[in-house]
């Protein structure tokens, strides 16, 4: 998505510690290679916050759709790289607008995927 947002990675495989370099090992000592895996990521659209500032969040995107809820909007925003994030928000911006996005590491979800399904 065009940035670096943070997250925990130990949901990813069973594992039972860490070598010195933080990567995971098996209960046999062998390092468990995620190298080139693919992995989906997930999060709830009530989990994405956007800002007013670009700046105050990870990455830019442009405000693209807008639709009220009723009690809330949900938006749809485009960062620079054409990736797409759907995020609920009580506040109000409009269709064109900068907004920076921001998610929290423990808002993120990750599951490693089948290696016959990649």
């Amino acid at each position: 998505a065009g940035g670096y947002f943070p997250c925990f990675t130990n949901s990813l495989v069973s594992f039972s510690s860490l070598d010195e370099d933080g990567r995971p090992l098996d209960e046999n000592g062998d390092v468990i290679d995620l190298k080139g895996r693919k992995v989906r990521v997930t999060v709830p659209f009530d989990k994405i916050d956007l800002t007013d500032d670009e700046e105050d969040g990870v990455i830019g995107a442009d405000v693209i759709t807008i639709l009220f809820k009723g009690d809330h909007y949900q938006y749809g925003v485009k960062t620079d790289e054409n990736d797409f994030f759907y995020c609920d928000s009580l506040d109000q911006w409009d269709d064109g607008d900068r907004v920076g996005i921001k998610i929290r590491p423990e808002d993120v979800h990750l599951e490693l995927l089948d290696e016959e399904a990649e």
